[in-house]
């Protein structure tokens, strides 16, 4: 079974975000593990994203509720990822100069090889969505985001809209 070129990016996204977490460790740390929230640990709380549109109706969840965040790149060039790794559902965020130039979603189906996709570029900066990248949060107000074109096994039939704020660490 040859994998497309999408399934090779998500396969590098996410050994990318393991990556960075296994190599960023905590440093030593304090001791105290009360509200010891690592970066790019299972299990933080970092926000949820209410999710609405036709293709929710069927097999889309209606809630993005990542549990796992990573950050990549180069500043001023950097992407922020948030998964879910109970579905393995992404929603990657491209930053230059801290301006959203690109919002990439990515749910599985319940049918695999079946997923679907969803992306949002805007090189002058998405609208209605608000990053500061100093607090490491992002948020999304009434955000349209259109199906990938071109994504192998496709699922996703319309836009769908984003609500809500998510941070990472």
């Amino acid at each position: 079974m040859r994998m497309s070129r999408a399934q090779w990016r998500a396969l590098w996204v996410g050994l990318l975000l393991v990556a960075l977490v296994a190599c960023g460790g905590s440093g030593g740390g304090s001791g105290d593990d009360e509200d010891d929230d690592q970066g790019g640990a299972p299990g933080g709380d970092f926000g949820t994203l209410d999710v609405s549109g036709p293709d929710t109706a069927g097999d889309l969840d209606d809630e993005f509720d990542p549990n796992f965040t990573g950050e990549a790149g180069v500043a001023p060039n950097i992407v922020v990822s948030f998964q879910e790794t109970t579905t393995g559902d992404l929603l990657n965020l491209n930053l230059t100069n801290g301006v959203p130039t690109q919002i990439t979603i990515t749910a599985n189906a319940s049918t695999f090889p079946d997923i679907f996709g969803y992306l949002l570029s805007c090189p002058a900066g998405c609208p209605g969505v608000a990053v500061d990248v100093p607090g490491q949060s992002v948020e999304f107000d009434d955000v349209v985001v259109p199906p990938a074109a071109g994504t192998p096994n496709q699922q996703a039939t319309d836009d769908i809209t984003i609500d809500g704020t998510l941070t990472w660490d």
